[in-house]
């Protein structure tokens, strides 16, 4: 598939329906988009255009920030984008919204300024979890040489479950074993599969 080019100036459904052509040669049907919302409206005006919608290709994206379908400002009918962007398949974070009453209040009192500072405070308090289960009140003892202390530290980060701000933290190994919503527009809205 061809790739849209940043610094191409796109203003109109017309210009991104260029950008499917190979696809449709191909008579691919199945779409992975990475796009900002800005030209998202584009994106799928053009794909109803062409006729890339429905029950033969499946859409599947990133979930957005913001429910960019609602009060468009582009030249598509409504109708259209709205039947084109009907069944899309949205993957994404578990997300703070999925939370019980106690996390959305915690929430509330810090200033999210990054898209990642959920998973900055979690990485924060799985590591003051693992040193306090390790009795490491002080770091003076602390040092990357001691096999037994990186050993217990990995016990310990393997054994820890608890419910963070950017969902569940689990561990296999090394590695943080993450939730993914997988959810689909239906109607003007998703529904979690």
């Amino acid at each position: 598939m061809s790739k849209i080019n940043k610094s191409q100036k796109r203003t109109n459904r017309g210009d991104f329906a260029s950008v499917w052509y190979p696809s449709l040669s191909l008579e691919t049907r199945i779409i992975i988009g990475s796009f900002s919302t800005s030209i998202a409206p584009f994106i799928f005006c053009a794909a109803y255009d062409l006729g890339m919608f429905g029950s033969e290709y499946v859409w599947i994206l990133e979930t957005p920030r913001k429910i960019w379908w609602q009060n468009l400002k582009c030249d598509c009918d409504s109708e259209n984008l709205q039947k084109a962007i009907e069944g899309v398949i949205v993957v994404g974070d578990y997300e703070f919204t999925y939370y019980d009453e106690y996390l959305l209040n915690k929430m509330k009192t810090l200033s999210l300024e990054s898209r990642y500072a959920k998973h900055t405070y979690d990485a924060i308090w799985t590591m003051a979890l693992t040193l306090r289960t390790n009795n490491m009140n002080s770091l003076q003892h602390f040092n990357y040489g001691r096999k037994d202390m990186t050993c217990a530290f990995y016990d310990t980060m393997r054994r820890l479950k608890f419910l963070g701000l950017s969902g569940p933290i689990k561990f296999d190994g090394a590695d943080r074993v993450g939730d993914l919503v997988v959810s689909q527009i239906q109607g003007r809205s998703y529904q979690i599969f």
